[in-house]
């Protein structure tokens, strides 16, 4: 249904001509999402008061200073005594609360996995905003009750170059001179907005990285956010050292005194010479060029999951003994709890999973149950599968190993209602 959602333009010519370059504003596009909302702004508040579940609150004007960012759980009597506008609630990971929204989630399978991030929901009164700012990511708005009215600006014209896409650092340095300094969030101040929209339940707004925007509420509105993060290469760098330190533990660097006369000198004890930093620096490359240590680094920081509670819950759920959960799981198959994320990477000979933020090597001979499980997420284990979990294959236990962390499910409800069913 997806592909209907840009109209004439369709995946394709959406992304040749809109994603990550410039912003698409397509009238009508979630008219059944909108139709078919299974919360309002009082679940919404509900969900901001429980520990589990990440939340803000924006206001425009609070305690004397102007656009101020408070992080929930919120009591009820915070939420209670709110004024009649200037404000916005916002609740994260709506996908792991909401099934409708997961399966939102899922029509966006068209774009990689590892750039997927969550389905954040926005409440405004009447003239409630987040104030006049811009992302470093690539968004999709969707207007599911209320109407917003929503101001855009152009890319500055000296930001990035022709022949390459901004970076957030170019977009940064080209959006700096309108960010206040009085407040811990990035808003613009003075931006020269050109187009302007008003969203109606079902309208969606796409924006690329860099487009400045103001979205404002005309009366009570619920704006929904999927968005697309990318990786942090700090992350990736900190989850490759701990990837690497078990292939250098161990090694260590040769005594420069050995490498022969005059490698040193005797007299200028303090110094690294330039060929210990270089067997350090080959060292190090060394282990680089091991392309499996950087698949594990990278598929653990693209499955990393935003709740890593709702996912500790959910395993302390998950009752069924192996052999309970290998028959119902011949059955009915096997899915992706909401909000779990999962990705591979294949090179070469190397194939590695990543579950929630753990990374699995696993055989070749699995591609087609890991790409299933990641696109569609949903597999059929294969019928020639034993009953009996101990003379499984390596395969089921990984994925029994997973039932267990919370990130996969069976649909064994009737099973377990029905004990002819484990005949």
């Amino acid at each position: 249904m997806i592909n209907e959602r840009f109209g004439k333009l369709g995946i394709e010519g959406f992304l040749q001509h809109h994603w990550h370059k410039k912003p698409l504003f397509v009238a009508g596009a979630f008219n059944d999402v909108a139709d078919e909302l299974e919360f309002d702004e009082h679940d919404l508040a509900a969900f901001a008061t429980d520990e589990a579940v990440e939340s803000r609150l924006v206001r425009e004007h609070h305690e004397g200073r102007e656009w101020t960012v408070q992080n929930g759980p919120f009591d009820d009597e915070t939420l209670e005594q709110l004024p009649a506008g200037g404000w916005s609630l916002l609740v994260q990971g709506l996908e792991q609360w909401v099934p409708s929204m997961a399966a939102l989630l899922d029509e966006f399978r068209f774009l990689p996995n590892w750039r997927l991030d969550d389905i954040m929901a926005s409440f405004a009164p009447p003239g409630g905003s987040v104030g006049p700012h811009y992302d470093q990511y690539d968004v999709f708005l969707i207007q599911v009750k209320g109407k917003r009215t929503w101001q855009l600006g152009e890319l500055p014209a000296d930001i990035g170059g022709k022949s390459r896409q901004p970076s957030a650092g170019d977009i940064s340095a080209a959006l700096s001179p309108w960010l206040r300094t009085d407040t811990d969030l990035k808003i613009l101040k003075d931006f020269p907005f050109s187009d302007t929209f008003e969203a109606n339940p079902g309208d969606l707004l796409y924006l690329p990285p860099g487009y400045a925007h103001f979205g404002v509420a005309s009366e009570d509105a619920i704006t929904l956010s999927v968005g697309f993060r990318s990786i942090d290469p700090a992350q990736l760098a900190l989850y490759w050292s701990e990837e690497a330190n078990e292939q250098l533990t161990g090694r260590l660097l040769s005594d420069p005194l050995r490498r022969g006369p005059g490698s040193v000198t005797t007299d200028d004890s303090g110094r690294i010479d330039s060929a210990s930093l270089a067997e350090a620096r080959k060292a190090l490359l060394s282990a680089l060029d091991d392309c499996r240590l950087l698949q594990h680094a990278f598929c653990r920081a693209a499955s990393e999951s935003r709740n890593s509670s709702a996912l500790s819950e959910q395993a302390q759920a998950n009752g069924l003994t192996a052999d309970e959960w290998l028959a119902a799981a011949l059955e009915t198959g096997l899915s992706c709890r909401d909000g779990s994320r999962f990705v591979y990477s294949h090179e070469g000979d190397s194939l590695v999973f990543g579950v929630d933020g753990d990374t699995y090597d696993c055989e070749a001979g699995w591609l087609d149950h890991v790409k299933t499980l990641c696109h569609e997420r949903f597999v059929e284990l294969p019928v020639s599968e034993a009953e009996r979990f101990d003379t499984a294959s390596d395969l089921v236990h990984l994925m029994f190993k997973l039932y267990q962390h919370g990130s996969v499910c069976v649909h064994c409800d009737d099973f377990e209602d029905d004990p002819d069913d484990q005949d």
